[in-house]
Parts: structure tokens; C-alpha cells; sequence
């Protein structure tokens, strides 16, 4: 009786030593498996975060070249605004017109009228009403100016006065006075006039008349 009491007890023994390596193999391995799962989770999470910054990092960079760009299309429109706005300014000025002519009440080779003040900004538009007759700019406070045969527009953007001729008729007195705005030359314009008008063959007096309605 003892010895099978000692053979139960020697068993049993046994089947819980064995069954404590299995519960320590089984953690072992499960232990194992759960490093191994997160390694492996850890690594995918870095893989993409790391993707999905580059993903970021390239929408961004798209983003700000789309802003640089519509950037520079909006300053192109201001920049083309400003330039049409300056334009439309310059050319909204009053449109005036002198007529280069064989004759009138004033004798003969005559810009009419001869004498014209105007604002700064404005156009005068030579009109050809006889054949044979131009327009060129010989004292004047901005660029020198012609006007062909067949006539055409000048716009005055700077003060002062102009003093023009035909240059077939030069001599014969067909000149004429511009005035823009203030008269901020008066004094040099007058100096040469006189010169000038003291070379005519004829018509001596218009341009000395013309210089006189200045103000």
C-alpha cells in the first residue's frame, strides 16, 4: 500500500513538474510572439509616418509653388491694370485739332488756329487740310515731336511751350504756338521767337503775335 501510495504521489510529482515547463515554455513563446508583433507594428509605423511625411512634405512644396506662382500672376495682372489704367488716363485727355493750311484770314501758310493752350495730358490732332504742309517741333519742354504730311496726333504730357513749323514753309512765317499747362518756359520761348520771327520773308509779326497770348 505504501509503495503504490508513493508511486501516486512520485507521478503526480512528475505531471506537475511537466506541466509548470509547459506553462513557462508557452509564456516563453508567447512572450516571443508579442515582441516579435511589436517589433514588427514599430516598424510599420515608422515606414509610414516616414511616408507619409514625404507625402506631406511634397503636398506642401506643390502647394507653395502653386502660391508662388498665382503669386506672380497676380502681380502681372496688377502691373498690366496700372499700365492700362496710366494709359486710358493719358488718352482720355481733350482731343484738339489745328489745321495745316494754304491760307486764311491771317494771310497765307497758316496753322489754324496758330495759337492753342491746352492741359497736360491732351492730344492735338493735325489735320491736312491743303496738300504740302508738316509739323515740327522747335522748342519744346519735352521730346521733339513730327508730324508727317498726312497729318496726326501729338499728346503733350509736359508743361511748357511749344513752338512749331512746317518746314516747306519755314520761311514764309507758318509756325505756331502750343502752350501746356503753365508756361514754365515763357522766358527762352520768348528769347527765341523773336530770333525767329525776325527771319521770315513774309509773315513777319506771327509768331511775336502767338508768343503774346501766352499767359
Amino acid at each position: 500500500m505504501k509503495l503504490r501510495l508513493l508511486a501516486v504521489l512520485l507521478l503526480s510529482s512528475s505531471m506537475l513538474f511537466g506541466c509548470d515547463q509547459a506553462k513557462e515554455m508557452i509564456d516563453e513563446k508567447f512572450q516571443e510572439v508579442k515582441d516579435g508583433v511589436a517589433e514588427q507594428i514599430s516598424e510599420q509605423v515608422e515606414s509610414v509616418k516616414e511616408e507619409v511625411s514625404e507625402q506631406v512634405t511634397e503636398q506642401i512644396d506643390a502647394v507653395k509653388e502653386q502660391t508662388a506662382e498665382k503669386v506672380e500672376e497676380i502681380k502681372e495682372q496688377a502691373k498690366e491694370k496700372a499700365s492700362a489704367a496710366v494709359s486710358s488716363a493719358v488718352s482720355s485727355g481733350t482731343v484738339h485739332t489745328v489745321k495745316m493750311k494754304n491760307n486764311n484770314a491771317e494771310g497765307i501758310m497758316v496753322f489754324e488756329p496758330g495759337f492753342l493752350k491746352i492741359n497736360k495730358g491732351d492730344t492735338v490732332n493735325f489735320i491736312a487740310t491743303d496738300a504740302g504742309h508738316n509739323a515740327v517741333s522747335e522748342v519744346t519742354t519735352g521730346d521733339d515731336w513730327t508730324v508727317g504730311f498726312s497729318g496726326g496726333k501729338v499728346t503733350f504730357n509736359d508743361e511748357g511751350v511749344n513752338i512749331y513749323y512746317c518746314v516747306p514753309h519755314r520761311s514764309m512765317g507758318m509756325y505756331g504756338v502750343i502752350q501746356v499747362g503753365e508756361a514754365t518756359n515763357k522766358d527762352d520761348a520768348a528769347t527765341k521767337a523773336a530770333a525767329i520771327d525776325g527771319s521770315f520773308a513774309m509773315n513777319t509779326g506771327r509768331l511775336t503775335n502767338y508768343m503774346s497770348q501766352v499767359k
